[in-house]
């Protein structure tokens, strides 16, 4: 019925390109910040990618914004100029999520979430969040509309998915489907 209904619909409606919805994740490497990604990837059936030190793979995350839906970019991010670099990668909706962690949530974190954790495990974990402190730059400016959400373990990973789905503009919905692709090639 649905899709009798689309078929009167115009071809060029129907087969304009999908714009984007980018969420840029960013946050110090803790298993808080991770929880919240897989929780977003599931919740809003989004292409993932994880970035961790080093340079993001621009390419591909551009390449996965071109066939529409949601991407997600989950990563460090800790300066202003790594995660407007991601964010400038489309004209679509951009979102930045900023996990934020003290460093007495961050211990909680590292020592007291896994409880079967080996101690030498939670120390290195906790190295790398003072690494990343001591480079960190508080997000703000990087979107031009302000576009933000912060979240952090004061809030438990439901209440966090539930903020960044409510900043977006559309609630997230399924992808392209391959019949609807198939009608929108030359010669259906």
């Amino acid at each position: 019925n649905l899709l009798r209904r689309c078929r009167r619909l115009p071809r060029a409606y129907l087969c304009a390109p999908m714009l984007s919805t980018l969420i840029v994740l960013t946050g110090p490497p803790l298993p808080g910040r991770w929880s919240l990604a897989r929780a977003l990837e599931r919740r809003c059936d989004a292409r993932r990618f994880h970035v961790n030190s080093g340079n993001p793979p621009l390419v591909e995350i551009a390449r996965a914004l071109e066939g529409g839906g949601l991407v997600l970019v989950d990563g460090s991010l800790p300066t202003r100029k790594s995660r407007r670099e991601v964010l400038e990668l489309t004209r679509g909706e951009r979102l930045l999520v900023e996990w934020r962690c003290g460093r007495k949530e961050a211990e909680r974190e590292v020592f007291r979430r896994y409880a079967s954790r080996p101690r030498v495990l939670a120390g290195a974990e906790l190295a790398r969040y003072l690494d990343d402190v001591a480079v960190r730059e508080a997000a703000g400016d990087e979107l031009p509309d302000g576009r933000m959400v912060l979240v952090g373990p004061e809030l438990t990973v439901d209440e966090q998915v539930a903020r960044v789905v409510g900043a977006l503009s559309q609630a997230p919905g399924a992808r392209v489907t391959k019949e609807m692709k198939k009608w929108c090639s030359p010669g259906s």
